[in-house]
């Protein structure tokens, strides 16, 4: 059944002619702020990075206004706002965020692991990332769907039954243009998509292991990109849905769940490992800062740390986190 409502907190907002009111959407998170709170203050603040500039921009930005969007998941239709796949993604979270806390070294069973798994896949499609690469993967096809349907030997039959003549030269093609248009900017469309990959990414990742990674209390702390969880080839330099990468062909599947913890899923079986040195910890924090878009959030006390880091990225290739960490397991 179909969950469509206003949100709670919103009012519709009429245009100039008092008709078609169309409802006032919510700032939906990709990165949700029950995820962030591990890696925040204890006044739920964070320390962001801009990728491009390196610098801090934002020393205590609040959870709640962090990698979020208007109209994100949350869509309109007529006066109507559409939040279907958001409450769906907010159920499972509302269950796995609180499993993935107890994730460690000696708790990693097998639902602990499906709590992972839905986590990873919640953050892999709900992504700009995703949402950007379904829209490359749709103008790719666009051109030769059209070309398919215009040549169907029934349409001109159809046509004319419909409208009691022959179409005129170019009119088939404008009309099947013109559905196809309709289909893909119809904001269900993407929403779809992102539903039914969730199912098939958690049900891949649980079909592997999972290593657990934690780190020293006596160090700095795990960061968190505006693409959290990271899947990348480090041979070709190529991360995620950004550079058109599929979860099929990544070297690395990794993500942290908190400031400590974070988790690898591996095809064969590794040990917990635990990262004590600085050089270790700037290795993998490395790879979360490359597979980011536009920021990366922090801890504030690890402000500084990340900025630094940042600076100096090409000290840590992509490579340099699988080799350390190949030797720690």
């Amino acid at each position: 059944m179909s969950t469509t409502a206003p949100t709670s907190d919103s009012a519709l907002s009429p245009d100039a002619g008092g008709a078609h009111a169309s409802p006032l959407l919510p700032r939906d998170h990709w990165v949700s702020k029950g995820y962030q709170r591990g890696f925040a203050s204890s006044d739920q603040r964070v320390a962001v990075m801009d990728v491009s500039g390196r610098k801090i921009v934002d020393p205590r930005r609040p959870t709640k206004s962090n990698f979020a969007e208007v109209e994100f998941t949350t869509f309109a239709d007529g006066d109507e706002a559409v939040n279907e796949l958001e409450l769906a993604f907010a159920r499972i979270e509302k269950k796995v965020l609180n499993q993935i806390r107890d994730v460690s070294s000696s708790r990693r069973g097998s639902d602990l692991q499906g709590a992972v798994a839905n986590l990873f896949a919640i953050h892999l499609v709900r992504s700009p990332s995703f949402k950007a690469f379904g829209k490359r993967i749709e103008a790719h096809f666009r051109g030769q769907a059209v070309d398919d349907l215009a040549a169907d030997e029934r349409l001109p039959e159809m046509f004319q039954k419909q409208f009691g003549r022959p179409p005129l030269d170019g009119e088939l093609r404008s009309m099947v243009e013109e559905q196809c248009d309709k289909l893909l900017d119809n904001p269900h469309t993407p929403a779809g998509s992102m539903a039914r990959q969730h199912d098939a990414i958690a049900e891949k990742l649980c079909g592997f292991h999972m290593q657990v990674i934690e780190v020293d209390p006596t160090l700095p702390g795990l960061v968190l990109g505006d693409t959290p969880i990271v899947h990348a080839d480090l041979a070709t330099r190529r991360y995620g849905f950004r550079d058109s990468l599929a979860i099929g062909d990544a070297s690395l599947i990794i993500g942290p769940l908190t400031r400590r913890t974070a988790v690898c899923f591996t095809a064969t079986r590794l040990p917990p490992v635990t990262i004590t040195t600085h050089k270790a910890l700037d290795a993998l924090n490395a790879v979360f800062i490359r597979a980011a878009v536009v920021e990366v959030a922090c801890h504030p006390d690890d402000a500084r740390r990340l900025q630094q880091l940042s600076a100096r990225l090409d000290r840590h290739p992509p490579h340099q986190f699988l080799e350390r960490h190949r030797r720690a397991s």
